[in-house]
């Protein structure tokens, strides 16, 4: 019983600090990682913008993230990796900016930086900027 408890505990306090430890990169990586996949669905939620309501965020996600994706194979042949760089909160932890470098397939490669918001304890990326 002892052995059952101490696995349950442990499961907890990986779980509680899965959720603890999810910072603006960690969101970002998630889009980009969609974006690599086509996987569309996995962007929903995740763009924030004052002037569109949930469903229109998540249809305009959607457009974004397969016109990026046309965009990045037309360009450089599609992006290979990734790799955040750098990441800066504000003072109260609501907003960041996250710098990253993508590589692209074609062998070139491109830093830039990604405005993100911290919403309902989950980071956005930021289009209000």
């Amino acid at each position: 019983m002892k052995r059952w408890m101490g696995i349950a505990m442990l499961a907890l306090l990986v779980f509680a600090g899965c959720k603890g430890t999810h910072e603006p990169g960690d969101a970002l990586k998630d889009y980009l990682t969609a974006m690599q996949k086509g996987d569309y669905d996995k962007l929903k939620g995740n763009l924030y913008y004052t002037g569109f309501t949930a469903a229109n965020a998540d249809s305009l996600a959607i457009q974004l993230l397969q016109a990026s994706k046309q965009d990045t194979e037309q360009r450089y042949g599609g992006l290979q990796s990734f790799e955040i760089m750098k990441e800066e909160k504000n003072p109260e932890g609501t907003t960041a900016t996250v710098r990253v470098k993508l590589n692209f397939s074609n062998g070139q490669s491109e830093e830039t930086e990604c405005d993100m918001i911290l919403v309902d304890g989950r980071w956005k990326i930021n289009l209000d900027i």
